[in-house]
């Protein structure tokens, strides 16, 4: 058993008890938005690593503990089941996804697999073969067991060392060739910590550390959530101010806008609107009755235009006004190459 919650920025947010095997369905093939989220969220990550790591905290999220209150605190931890462990930044070490996925699904201890809502790591769930009441002693089996692992698969420069506490969340993903095994080895505790000797155990533990990146550096600003929730505990009756979105548009993509739109005309398509998102614009294209949304991003390596999977977009119009742009890009940045020769 899981739990999960929506806004993990917000303190004090509900926990919901889930299957593992429900988790892994909604990552597998989750509801049409919610692949059209991490798409664009792949998009902005390839332009802008900071925006990126602020815009997927508005995911939802997972917990392999469980608490009680059902509220993601260290002092209501009741016990733990299940555990995962982070591969991250594959493109740096020049690891291929797909390929380690598969590697990943072989091993009989993996129950879980799937891609980073950023696209560029992977997340594995194991589960113990008895679940773990006790905070500290989860903590310290982890380092030993991730270092092991790391070693046994030559894994060393991805995986993550620090993800140990029993309140570590893991934010849902989107993959539809995400893994499962209901049937998956269990890990046992005792394996990584001997406990019938407490100093090879402290060894291990004290070895594991060395791995350990140093702790970040304590902000000295509160967090503007902890500040709106002293607001709220101020004055329960007044409604939170509604938060205004600062977009970064490049400005590629306010030049390109009217030329789009003339391009498009010429093949019966109309831009019916180029609404502003983080480091692009959601067009709207229509034909007729017909319409469909397409995300266009710029960045450092041009632009980038994807199909979102928005309810009552119509496929094949978007297949084909997504080919339209692209086009007309290619065109546009040629003769800008040409005349820059």
């Amino acid at each position: 058993m899981l739990q999960w919650g929506l806004h993990i920025t917000q303190s004090g947010d509900p926990l919901h008890k889930i299957a593992v095997e429900e988790m892994y369905r909604r990552i597998q093939k989750p509801k049409a938005a919610f692949q059209g989220r991490i798409q664009q969220l792949r998009a902005v990550r390839a332009m802008d690593e900071k925006q990126y790591r602020e815009l997927k905290k508005e995911l939802p999220y997972f917990v392999c503990g469980l608490f009680h209150p059902s509220v993601r605190r260290r002092e209501n931890f009741a016990e733990i089941g299940h555990f995962l462990l982070d591969l991250d930044h594959l493109s740096q070490a020049e690891i291929p996804v797909e390929a380690l996925a598969q590697r990943m699904h072989g091993l009989p201890e993996v129950e879980m697999c799937f891609t980073s809502p950023g696209g560029d790591g992977l997340k594995l769930m194991f589960r113990l073969g008895e679940g773990c009441r006790d905070a500290a002693m989860f903590s310290a089996f982890y380092k030993v067991f991730s270092r092991r692992f790391a070693d046994k698969h030559n894994l060393r420069q991805v995986v993550d060392f620090a993800t140990s506490d029993v309140s570590r969340a893991c934010f849902v993903s989107f993959d539809p060739e995400a893994y499962y095994n209901p049937d998956a080895t269990p890990i046992a505790m005792e394996d990584f910590l001997p406990g019938l000797d407490f100093e090879l155990a402290e060894k291990a533990v004290r070895e594991a550390e060395k791995e350990l990146p140093p702790p970040p550096a304590p902000n000295k600003e509160p967090d503007k959530d902890i500040l709106q929730h002293i607001r709220q505990k101020l004055n329960p009756n007044a409604r939170p101010a509604a938060r205004a979105k600062n977009y970064h548009l490049p400005p590629e993509l306010e030049q390109v806008a009217p030329l789009l739109a003339e391009k498009l005309a010429q093949m019966d398509m109309e831009l019916a609107a180029a609404n502003p998102i983080h480091y692009g614009r959601q067009l709207r294209i229509t034909a007729g009755h017909l319409w469909a949304e397409i995300n266009l991003f710029h960045g450092k390596r041009g632009f980038t235009v994807v199909k979102t999977t928005k309810s009552g977009s119509h496929p094949e119009l978007a297949d084909i006004a997504a080919q339209a742009i692209g086009q007309i890009l290619f065109t546009l940045e040629t003769e800008t190459e040409d005349g820059q020769a």
